[in-house]
């Protein structure tokens, strides 16, 4: 029962029904406590009809007055929240008083964003069952692939309609249509989907039917490799992961037997997967054994190196045995190894060569280099053969001689001793 304010009539928010006008009136505000009201003036000579439609979706107002109340606009239908405190947003729950959802007023923006974290963490949650309830996964198995394949988690999201129930939607969709287990689990070590294609097995879709891989990927797993660092690892590597029982890690302690540390053997496994296939390299294990000659040890510089990156052990083999030969001593070799260790690992030693090919077209004596590169140490870093390549250039281009291309590059007065 609605109750007048004089000439006002009100009605409860819980009200079911619509309520209809057909005479604009001035609009007027009443005081009160009631969470939201429908608020608007009858003609005098006409009653207000109240109505139950059948369906809320299907009501068109055929007439519809607004007001415009400076940064809040009103329209019959349209719930008022600027007629209550800030905080009524936390003390009542959002309703909406229109037939046409664009008449809704969105309180929070990130209602979406919240929803689709919901709806995420519902697909891992269903993922994980199946993986680990329903196909026996491990549970450490079941509950990486599930939190670390997003893509593949997307798209089992687009098959789903209602996104009310997206778990036991999910769920039900694996129920009734298989996956191929490899997809997400591949994504998982750290693949990106286009690189998934071609390393996808033709005539399997569950991970159980491949019991090989999967005993190679868990020898990894329990020796230390991330999970996340694997994916490079098959796919440079993969005959790594048709090894018979015990092989790999049999490989892998074989690298602990040359003296590197188990710290260093995960790194390099990480960086140089091919390490682990085949004989072990020849020129790696000469590459070590120099580095012990000149008095550094690999599990030292072991923070220089990059899964980002490949290497040429042969290059960098050579590189060493080129700084040995230029008349200088294994001290002066090792201080420069350790003062600046990147440099034999940065492009395998490439810009190196470069580099002291250019000082030797300066007129720098061979025996002043390793000289100059322990007391700029800096010039080994980064991109500076490059750039120093680069310069020489185009002073040479620009018509500059090699004798003021030396002193422009490097001034007397700070480099004279190279040119003694």
């Amino acid at each position: 029962m609605p109750c007048q304010l004089s000439s006002l009539s009100i009605l409860p928010a819980v009200s079911p029904g619509i309520l209809g006008s057909s005479r604009k009136t001035p609009f007027k505000f009443a005081k009160g406590r009631h969470s939201l009201c429908r608020i608007f003036l009858p003609p005098a000579s006409s009653a207000v009809q109240k109505y139950q439609p059948t369906d809320r979706r299907d009501v068109k107002l055929s007439s519809t007055p607004s007001y415009d109340l400076g940064r809040t606009r009103l329209g019959i239908g349209v719930s008022l929240p600027a007629l209550f405190p800030k905080n009524w947003q936390n003390q009542q729950p959002h309703r909406s008083f229109s037939a046409n959802s664009a008449l809704v007023n969105t309180y929070d923006g990130s209602a979406g964003s919240r929803n689709s974290r919901v709806n995420r963490a519902n697909a891992q949650k269903a993922l994980f069952e199946y993986l680990h309830e329903t196909r026996s996964l491990q549970f450490a198995d079941a509950d990486h692939i599930s939190k670390n394949s997003p893509v593949f988690l997307q798209n089992l999201l687009a098959k789903v309609d209602n996104e009310h129930t997206v778990g036991r939607s999910i769920t039900r969709f694996l129920r009734y249509h298989p996956i191929n287990e490899f997809e997400p689990f591949f994504e998982s070590l750290g693949l990106k989907p286009s690189e998934l294609d071609p390393l996808l097995p033709c005539d399997i879709m569950f991970l159980s039917d491949d019991e090989v891989l999967f005993e190679n990927y868990h020898v990894l797993c329990n020796y230390g490799v991330p999970r996340s660092k694997i994916g490079k690892m098959y796919k440079e590597g993969t005959d790594m992961f048709r090894y018979g029982y015990g092989v790999l890690y049999t490989k892998l302690q074989a690298y602990e037997k040359f003296g590197l540390g188990k710290p260093t053997v995960i790194k390099l496994v990480q960086c140089c997967p091919t390490l682990l296939v085949g004989d072990v390299d020849d020129e790696f294990l000469q590459l070590l054994e120099k580095l012990r000659t000149i008095g550094v040890g690999l599990d030292g510089i072991r923070g220089c190196l990059s899964d980002k990156r490949s290497y040429s052990w042969s290059r960098i083999l050579k590189m060493l045995i080129f700084l040995d030969g230029i008349h200088c001593s294994m001290d002066e070799l090792a201080a420069l190894i350790k003062s600046n260790p990147r440099f034999i690992f940065d492009d395998s030693g490439k810009k190196l060569f470069i580099l002291v090919a250019i000082l030797l077209k300066l007129g720098i004596k061979m025996n002043n280099i390793l000289v100059l590169f322990v007391q700029y140490p800096q010039l080994l870093v980064g991109n500076f053969p490059k750039h120093l390549s680069e310069s020489v250039q185009f002073l040479a281009e620009i018509g500059m001689t090699s004798d003021d291309i030396k002193n422009f590059v490097f001034p007397c007065q700070s480099f004279g001793f190279l040119f003694l």
